[in-house]
């Protein structure tokens, strides 16, 4: 009789390849650190906005500010999220890519890994295959999602905070962000003047 081959570590090694190029896509390593490269002396110069927050709201408010100020530009990012829940979301995308390999390798997957009787919701989820699957993905991206949204509307101006909704808790109105920036202005005009005359 002729001996079936052991196929467990096969699948082992390729679900470990798929962690770790994941982790490694997903890590925060590989995401670029901004560095300061003014000079404390220097006085910045008045042409640096940026934003971090949704993307919709962020290109309203800035197709304003470009109106407006024409000479200054502006950034927009994604504010991260803490930490712990960043790696919660790594995780939770590892999961779910496991998950649905599991599932179209089928109940016998699971003998591979040392499990001789898989659960019935594991049987479940493999006799609704695509279904499943699709359930699965869409789920864990809406909880990714949820983990790694932050709500965050934050406005810099040559890296001085001139709002934060997470610390008053609502977007600023337009006339108020024009305000806010034109008095920042003026203070920077004065400090530029003031320079001037010492020197």
């Amino acid at each position: 009789m002729a001996e079936t081959p052991d196929y467990r570590w096969l699948f082992i090694g390729l679900v470990a390849l798929l962690v770790w190029f994941s982790m490694n896509d997903l890590g925060a390593s590989n995401m670029p650190k901004e560095e300061s490269t003014m000079d404390l002396k220097e006085i910045p110069s008045p042409k640096f906005n940026k934003f971090m927050g949704p993307t919709r709201v962020f290109e309203q408010y800035a197709e304003l500010l470009r109106e407006r100020y024409p000479d200054i530009l502006i950034e927009g990012d994604n504010f991260p999220p803490p930490t712990l829940k960043m790696y919660l979301a790594q995780f939770l995308g590892v999961f779910k890519l496991v998950l649905i390999v599991a599932i179209v390798a089928g109940a016998e997957s699971l003998s591979m890994v040392g499990i001789s009787q898989a659960p019935e919701w594991f049987q479940s989820l493999t006799r609704h295959k695509l279904y499943s699957c699709l359930m699965v993905f869409f789920l864990s991206n809406a909880l990714e999602g949820q983990l790694i949204s932050t709500g965050a509307f934050e406005v810099w101006y040559n890296d001085v905070p001139l709002w934060s909704k997470m610390q008053v808790g609502r977007i600023p109105n337009p006339p108020e962000l024009f305000q806010i920036l034109e008095n920042h202005l003026r203070l920077q005009q004065r400090g530029l003047h003031l320079g001037d005359s010492f020197t």
